[in-house]
């Protein structure tokens, strides 16, 4: 087991989302492609006509795991539990809202899928969140942001850099 720092674990689910290929249902130009937004936190304040599938990985939170029944250090290592949210931007056509509505959810759903597989290069394990998926429009509706929860569970590396 090799413990990670939480820089590591948002870089490898980072890397693994601007792996995946856009499906041909959620892309409204050859060239959409998932991407970091420029701006941490807040992929909305991504620059047109990139936003469509920009992204960041939020993960300002880490808890011991809960299935640990006590706090044990082992080699300066603990097994953590992060909550992640993944927040993307997907654009809104002006005549075909519902479907785009509904074409938001597909990506969100095709995003969880692929960052849950099991084929990381480090000790990590994401799975997801009870409270999954969110959709909130923005200000002129061209823009809807996603937001994908997940828990990701990896070794904390607590050694002294």
């Amino acid at each position: 087991m090799i413990a990670c720092l939480p820089g590591e674990i948002r870089t490898a689910i980072t890397e693994r989302i601007e792996s995946i290929t856009p499906n041909p249902a959620y892309i409204w130009d050859p060239l959409d492609a998932w991407n970091e937004a420029e701006i941490a936190l807040v992929p909305e304040w991504q620059a047109d006509p990139h936003a469509h599938l920009a992204f960041f990985v939020d993960d300002r939170e880490t808890e011991v795991d809960g299935t640990t029944r006590q706090l044990v250090e082992i080699e300066d290592t603990m097994i953590v539990v992060s909550p992640i949210v993944i927040r993307f931007l997907f654009m809104i056509r002006p005549d075909q809202r519902k479907t785009d509505w509904d074409a938001a959810a597909q990506a969100a759903a095709h995003l969880i899928r692929e960052v849950c597989r099991d084929e990381y290069d480090i000790d990590l394990i994401c799975t997801p969140d009870r409270r999954l998926i969110s959709r909130l429009p923005l200000g002129s509706q061209e823009f809807v942001a996603v937001e994908c929860r997940i828990r990701a569970r990896y070794p904390l590396n607590l050694a002294q850099q």
